[in-house]
């Protein structure tokens, strides 16, 4: 990414790290493990901070959530390029294909939602959300735990999503928190200490007899 937007991907991280049960460098790790896949979806870095944290906030590990969501990215940008189960994944997220297809080009992320979210009524479709997902060929365990934890958490990918956009708009978050960090008795020592090693190599041994 552009160097210029890494104090906008720091702050999206605190945010998150402060309102989920995460941690940042676990929202880190699964964000680069679908950043390939994320990428060539459109998806933007602040979709990939929000959808890492719905994940590993769920207590799944980031390295099975990372390659389970790549998967999942990949299953709805080929249904959508190629046909294939398109109209069923697009039946799962109560959307026409020919919708759904739009919903993935105008912004892929929004399209995901969709789907995830409407495995929590595929009962509309007559059948449970894992036999609808071992129809799509979804059947692999870990695949399919995330998918239905996302599922039946309710709107917490939506918040994550929208946390995280709002962290990297405002850009404000990572200065916050250093503030806090700063401000504390020992940070505040140590930077007095810090100063006080600067001036004596500023200054040398010139210093000396007034410090006496």
């Amino acid at each position: 990414m552009d160097p210029t937007y890494y104090s906008n991907l720091a702050s999206a991280v605190v945010n998150l790290g402060n309102n989920y049960a995460t941690t940042e460098q676990k929202i880190i790790d699964m964000a680069q493990g679908i950043a390939a896949s994320a990428s060539l979806a459109g998806m933007s870095e602040a979709d990939m901070l929000g959808l890492s944290a719905a994940v590993t906030s769920l207590g799944i590990e980031t390295q099975a959530g990372s390659t389970s969501m790549s998967k999942l990215i990949q299953e709805l940008m080929t249904a959508v390029e190629t046909g294939e189960n398109l109209e069923e994944f697009a039946r799962i997220a109560n959307m026409s294909a020919e919708d759904f297809s739009k919903a993935w080009g105008d912004n892929a992320v929004t399209a995901l939602q969709a789907f995830v979210l409407g495995l929590s009524d595929t009962a509309r479709n007559g059948k449970s959300a894992t036999v609808a997902l071992t129809e799509l060929g979804i059947t692999e365990t870990r695949m399919q735990r995330m998918i239905l934890s996302l599922s039946n958490s309710g709107d917490l990918m939506n918040r994550t999503l929208a946390t995280s956009a709002q962290g990297w708009a405002e850009n404000t978050a990572l200065v916050k928190e250093a503030k806090l960090r700063y401000s504390t008795t020992e940070s505040r020592l140590t930077m007095m200490k810090n100063a006080y090693n600067n001036l004596k190599i500023a200054i040398g041994d010139a210093l000396n007899p007034t410090l006496g």
